[in-house]
């Protein structure tokens, strides 16, 4: 049987393992071994259901994984090949003690192109690639990275996780390895040039944007020189989804043109209140002094607005910014849900937050929006707290929302008020891994997507 009837065969038929490859799967997988160990008293069902999503990826850091993962592929290639869609490069530097000595593994981007077998399929099946190396700056082995990017023909969504790279030039010649792709997440991506250097100002088209779909920013320095250096002169002209989320640090000045290059075709918009600031530093941005061009947003469809409570502002100020934020904002007249997330890691503040309700939140809801946005069919308040919620206060605060659910129930428009519980902020990195449920926090920052080309996460 051919390699593509196998496929074929694999994606029609219901996998069915027994039950004496589970030893064989956590060696394949060491990651999940506690899962899996889980696993070995389910019904073999479920155990085959749980197999089959833990075969869509494989991580490779060391060259141990991958000599693993070469071994079992050779082993069981009616397995391996049907169901890998996702690539993990996680090369950060693997310490163990062996006999009491500390043995260094082999990183896998340490690796010449010609050790790094790639064995094709089901390599150029992969579609996601999550490049997380959690070095301190690229490593220089270009020769490797180009061999692993080029192999992955159906590549269209890339993550790219807590990543240093030397200057703008280098993080294009990476970009320029990959195929034309429709999903960038970058978390934690920044430069060691932050002097504006020749680096700094290299600024062009780079092909693998051209068809990007969804964008998304989580970086604790500024992104600016993303934006003006590679987004802005690729184009790409379907961006439909935007995600900036807490401490994506951009100008405002990129951030309209964000908003300029997108405005035909975004759908969804996700922004935190210290996202956009003012010349890269924690402050609010003056949106009183910035017009935004053009000013209609003509398929938006979704806007979350993201405050986070865990700094310095005090929530006057960030109410402040958001009344402005909102009155600044370009028109959207497809505009159907606006979510408001309020995330505290103290229950105080957001007991204060509800006290001073009537101050303005309430006015913000009932009279600003629907007149702002007169499409407008839904809006959702979310509270996430540091501590699950008492009964005791859901009913203070659904109480004080009693009067603006019946007025904006009047404009045909539903008021939701929901709750989130933040139990590990520690953990937020972790969400790149797949199979991750990630805290309400995140589930609430990302609820725009849900209808967005998402894989995996």
């Amino acid at each position: 049987m051919s390699s593509s009837e196998a496929i074929a065969e694999h994606r029609t038929v219901p996998l069915q393992l027994p039950s004496e490859l589970l030893d064989l799967i956590i060696d394949h997988n060491h990651d999940d071994k506690n899962t899996l160990r889980t696993l070995s008293v389910c019904s073999r069902a479920f155990r085959s259901a749980a197999a089959k999503h833990l075969y869509d990826r494989v991580t490779f850091s060391t060259e141990q994984d991958h000599q693993r993962w070469v071994r079992f592929l050779n082993e069981f290639p009616n397995v391996a090949i049907g169901f890998l869609k996702i690539l993990i490069i996680n090369a950060e530097r693997n310490n163990t003690y062996v006999s009491g000595s500390l043995y260094n593994h082999t990183r896998v981007l340490d690796l010449p192109p010609e050790i790094l077998n790639l064995p094709s399929p089901p390599i150029n099946n992969v579609d996601t690639l999550i490049w997380t190396p959690s070095q301190t700056w690229m490593p220089y082995n270009t020769p490797t990275i180009f061999h692993i990017l080029s192999s992955l023909h159906s590549l269209k969504n890339l993550y790219i996780i807590k990543y240093g790279f030397a200057d703008v030039s280098q993080f294009r010649s990476f970009l320029s390895m990959c195929r034309p792709i429709r999903f960038l997440d970058m978390q934690r991506v920044r430069l060691q040039d932050t002097n504006g250097g020749p680096g700094q100002r290299d600024s062009g088209p780079v092909d693998s944007l051209s068809t990007l779909n969804t964008l998304r920013l989580n970086s604790s320095t500024s992104m600016d020189w993303f934006i003006f250096g590679m987004l802005l002169p690729s184009s790409p002209p379907n961006l439909e989804h935007l995600s900036m989320e807490s401490s994506s640090l951009l100008s405002g000045a990129a951030f309209a043109r964000m908003l300029e290059l997108s405005a035909h075709s975004l759908r969804s918009l996700v922004v935190a209140s210290d996202s956009v600031t003012c010349k890269g530093e924690f402050q609010f941005a003056d949106f009183e002094r910035l017009s935004f061009r053009p000013r209609v947003l003509q398929s938006l469809r979704e806007l979350t607005v993201t405050l986070d409570f865990s700094f310095n502002a005090s929530p006057v100020e960030q109410f402040r910014w958001c009344y402005t934020f909102i009155g600044r904002f370009p028109q959207a007249y497809r505009l159907h849900t606006v979510t408001f997330v309020l995330q505290s890691d103290s229950r105080e503040t957001i007991n204060k937050i509800m006290e001073e309700y009537s101050y303005g939140w309430s006015h913000l809801l009932r009279d600003v929006l629907p007149q702002k946005f007169p499409s407008l069919g839904g809006i959702v308040v979310h509270l996430v707290f540091d501590q699950p919620p008492h009964s005791r206060e859901r009913e203070q605060i659904e109480g004080l929302l009693g009067n603006d659910v019946a007025r904006l129930r009047d404009l045909s428009i539903r008021l939701d008020f929901t709750w989130g519980y933040m139990p590990d902020t520690t953990a937020r990195y972790a969400e790149y891994l797949p199979g991750y449920l990630p805290d309400a926090t995140a589930l609430a920052i990302r609820t725009p997507f849900n209808q967005a080309e998402r894989m995996y996460l």
